[in-house]
């Protein structure tokens, strides 16, 4: 079974597809339109941020807004911007959005973030009071690098740092997960990090929601301060 999540055209760009692991299919780095490309049919989630948060996947996942984010012009087409902690956007618990233990899945997103105060989430299904609770999270972090934290049922933490990402420039962000091996890190289509899961076996899910701009518990003080753009996506597989 394979799922995906694309979200869409904003400044900052969070995208998950979730084709083959560990391939992953990066886009043009020279500004070329994202909003362009075709969804995977395999998708659980496309946002494209035109104004609405509507899927546009054959999915219908159901997303709702928390707060009213604004939408301005982003890289290509318009984007979402989070300013606040209360504005963020739910995708709920669903089959779409939840990995279970077997589940290989794929984050990738197209970013630009000039900085944020703390450690907020771009995305994410845990409470990140802690990074010892169960669930998984992708954050920005106040030294300007990406923090990505996964922590299965009865496992320990693991944390991996991408740094130079919230530098005021365009960064496309993939994160492959293959769970009976490694997760491995891209910037900008060059691979950065690996890391090995196979030993971090459990499910990564949560009684939370997944949110973007949020954690799981839809309260973390930080707020997220940035835009995303179409090519957003989380993919299953």
């Amino acid at each position: 079974m394979k799922k995906s999540f694309k979200i869409g055209s904003a400044l900052l760009a969070l995208g998950w597809t979730l084709p083959h692991i560990p391939s992953v299919s990066f886009p043009a780095m020279n500004g070329t339109a994202l909003a362009a490309a075709a969804v995977p049919a395999d998708s659980a989630l496309s946002l494209k941020f035109e104004g609405n948060v509507t899927d546009s996947s054959s999915a219908l996942t159901p997303v709702s807004a928390a707060g009213s984010p604004t939408y301005t012009a982003g890289r290509v087409g318009s984007a979402i911007e989070f300013k606040t902690a209360g504005q963020y956007l739910n995708l709920g618990k669903t089959a779409n959005t939840t990995f279970g233990s077997a589940t290989d899945y794929t984050v990738a997103f197209w970013m630009q973030s000039s900085g944020v105060t703390g450690d907020p989430v771009i995305i994410g299904n845990k409470n990140w009071a802690s990074g010892a609770n169960t669930g998984w999270i992708v954050s920005l972090q106040s030294n300007g690098s990406l923090k990505w934290n996964y922590t299965p049922s009865v496992q320990t933490r693991t944390d991996v740092t991408i740094p130079g990402v919230a530098d005021g420039s365009w960064h496309y962000i993939a994160i492959t997960h293959d769970r009976n091996g490694s997760a491995k890190f891209y910037k900008d289509a060059q691979m950065v990090s690996s890391v090995s899961i196979a030993a971090k076996q459990g499910s990564i899910d949560t009684t939370s929601n997944t949110n973007i701009g949020q954690d799981g518990t839809g309260a973390y003080g930080y707020a997220l301060k940035a835009k995303l753009v179409d090519g957003t996506a989380v993919g299953l597989k």
